[in-house]
């Protein structure tokens, strides 16, 4: 619905653009009588085809240069007819189409697009409503916009909240409506319509904004969506015309206002989210539930369109939960879902890699990973049947496979969430023949990218994996996989890949244990001893796995030989944790307590502890600071046990 005109950015007269009125902060020099400052130093206003402005500005001075940019955009602002400012806007285009980020920023300081908003207001009051494309100087005016508009972020977001969100935005919205209401009543009459319409422009306008997170609802919600809505239509209009070919071209066109919904979906708010979903009566619903249903012999770039969009919408539940159960479309969640996974298995399939294939496996990995993580849109099609066993095998081949780190990553996590327990509903030996012991192991001790931290994340997702699928795990299985993380943890100092490890293999001494063990944990020990003593985090993990350990030693009756937990190292991690008094660490103080009061059961564990005098000072240190409780007296405990073993 178009705005009433005086709900539109205000039409000043010429008189109050060129006088001391102006609404720029700062008053603009008068032009020059004869030529600008460009002309003046011998340069043509109409530039060569190898010429640059940039070429020009290296021949001026700094000062000389800004004045050429105020120069210029004096020249636009006191432009008043039609052709005055097509030929302003002209000069204006020359001037500022280079590649200096710091004169961009200058043209900014100068008020640049707000002038150019003031002239687009010109445009827009005196262009009729029926229109069905672009005048010339509405798109001079985008591609000057395009090109300020390549200046820092800094000043890109302050142009947003000084001139974007206020009066330009709200003309260009208004504009484009206007064109594609008329493009698209015409398109349903079956008359023609004028090609190019210049509508590639403003959308590019529309972009850079869209990549701007404060500016997404705004053009999410502006005119209830109107034009998103009318664009998605066209857009779709054109592309089922083409049919989609895999080998088919893409208009230009079509691709950039397709792109704008990509932006807009991207790390967007969950109910702006919504809001794409129910544009124009759910047009952007239907399309994708059309593209996912021939996947495969679409083209590549709207594969990746498609992709990247159902990885952002799934990713809030509130969108997802719309997008798959309240949708009334019959079977839509059985049709993305086999959607994604075809397009995953046939660029999986392919031996030489382009970006392109790379991006759309991100994107369908991290959709279906999405969906498989939330219980509520978790449907019977990842249970036992076969697409489930073909995603799984996709997966842990793209894991043990794939060139790309990012890939990896995506795909582990993805297994761990369709492994996670309350989601297995096929039998174990199934996953298992799918998710072998070894390729766990094979990817928990695999040899890094040490600066990688998506090798780390695959790891970690890796060692998670092994949690969810502990039941199913046999002896031999956990044997194994203790020595691998054991193996793994003395090698490397991440604090979160040695959290993850340490709680898999505190949850191993639950299902195995041997004192056979020890000499392989003695490298972990000394590891997880350094990194208590500097990292605080690590605390919480740490005593965890010792108290499994104690817990295990106990259970499997180990009295003869002193505790492997009674080594130097490990003594020395206990200290640590003691002595860390902050609060939120009271669980760990606690739980660590616990640890030393199972060891103090067996006698043979409490002359090794006694002779740690750290420990034992830790424990004074305790009692002196810590206020009465259940910590305080177990320390005194403590102390009194280990006393008559100095």
């Amino acid at each position: 619905m178009e705005l009433p005109l005086q709900d539109q950015l205000p039409i000043l007269p010429p008189a109050f653009i060129i006088g001391s009125s102006s609404p720029l902060k700062r008053p603009l020099p008068p032009p020059p009588p004869k030529a600008n400052l460009l002309r003046q130093h011998g340069y043509r206003a109409v530039p060569q085809r190898n010429w640059t402005r940039q070429q020009t500005f290296d021949k001026l001075s700094p000062s000389a240069t800004q004045d050429a940019l105020a120069r210029t955009i004096t020249d636009l602002h006191g432009s008043i007819t039609q052709n005055d400012r097509l030929k302003a806007l002209e000069i204006m285009l020359q001037t500022v189409s280079h590649d200096n980020e710091e004169l961009h920023n200058y043209e900014l300081k100068l008020e640049a697009d707000k002038v150019l908003c003031l002239k687009l207001g010109y445009s827009f009051a005196s262009s009729p409503k029926n229109q069905c494309s672009v005048s010339k100087e509405v798109v001079l005016i985008c591609q000057c916009l395009l090109q300020l508009f390549k200046c820092s972020q800094d000043y890109l977001l302050q142009s947003f909240r000084n001139v974007g969100a206020t009066e330009l935005l709200p003309l260009l919205i208004q504009m484009a409506t206007r064109v594609m209401r008329t493009k698209i009543k015409r398109h349903m009459e079956g008359k023609s319509i004028a090609e190019p319409d210049g509508m590639i422009d403003i959308v590019r306008v529309l972009r850079v904004f869209a990549k701007i997170v404060s500016a997404k609802s705004m053009l999410i919600h502006s005119m209830e969506g109107e034009l998103l809505g009318l664009l998605l239509r066209d857009a779709v209009n054109c592309l089922k015309k083409s049919g989609l070919k895999h080998t088919a071209s893409i208009d230009e066109e079509i691709l950039e206002k397709l792109g704008l919904i990509k932006d807009l979906a991207f790390r967007s708010q969950a109910n702006d989210k919504v809001a794409l979903l129910v544009l124009d009566g759910g047009i952007l619903v239907v399309f994708l539930d059309w593209c996912c249903s021939k996947i495969e012999t679409i083209n590549p770039v709207v594969q990746e369109w498609v992709t990247a969009v159902m990885w952002n919408l799934l990713l809030e539940s509130m969108s997802r939960e719309k997008l798959l159960v309240q949708f009334d479309r019959e079977d839509l969640n059985q049709t993305i879902l086999k959607g994604l996974l075809r397009v995953l298995l046939q660029h999986s399939e392919k031996k030489i890699m382009s970006p392109l294939a790379t991006k759309i496996k991100r994107n369908a990995i991290s959709a279906i990973g999405n969906i498989v993580a939330d219980p509520k849109c978790h449907p019977t099609e990842f249970s036992d049947t076969d697409n489930s066993l073909a995603l799984l095998s996709t997966l842990v081949k793209l894991v043990e496979t794939d060139d790309d780190s990012v890939v990896r990553r995506r795909a582990m996590r993805t297994i761990r969430c369709l492994v996670h327990p309350s989601k297995i509903e096929v039998q174990p030996e199934k996953w298992l023949q799918n998710i072998p012991s070894m390729f766990l192991i094979n990817v928990i001790t695999r040899r890094i990218d040490e600066d990688d931290d998506n090798e780390f994340d695959t790891q970690i997702q890796a060692c998670e994996t092994v949690v969810a699928l502990s039941k199913t795990l046999t002896h031999a299985d956990w044997q194994m996989i203790q020595t691998a993380l054991a193996s793994r943890m003395a090698t490397t100092i991440h604090p979160r890949l040695i959290g993850a490890a340490s709680r898999c293999l505190a949850k191993s001494f639950k299902y195995s244990y041997s004192y056979k063990l020890s000499p392989v944990l003695e490298n972990v020990w000394r590891r997880l001893e350094s990194l208590a003593a500097s990292d605080a985090s690590t605390h919480d993990d740490i005593s965890c796995l010792y108290l499994e350990l104690a817990k295990a030693e106990e259970k499997n009756d180990s009295k003869s030989v002193p505790s492997m937990l009674t080594c130097t190292s490990v003594t020395n991690t206990l200290t640590s944790i003691l002595s860390n008094t902050e609060q939120r660490y009271e669980t760990s103080r606690e739980r660590t307590l616990n640890i030393v009061l199972t060891l103090l059961q067996n006698d043979i564990n409490k002359k090794p502890l006694a002779e740690n005098e750290g420990l034992l000072t830790g424990l004074v240190n305790l009692c002196l600071l810590q206020p009465s409780g259940w910590n305080k007296d177990s320390a005194k405990k403590v102390i009194l046990d280990l006393v008559p073993e100095i």
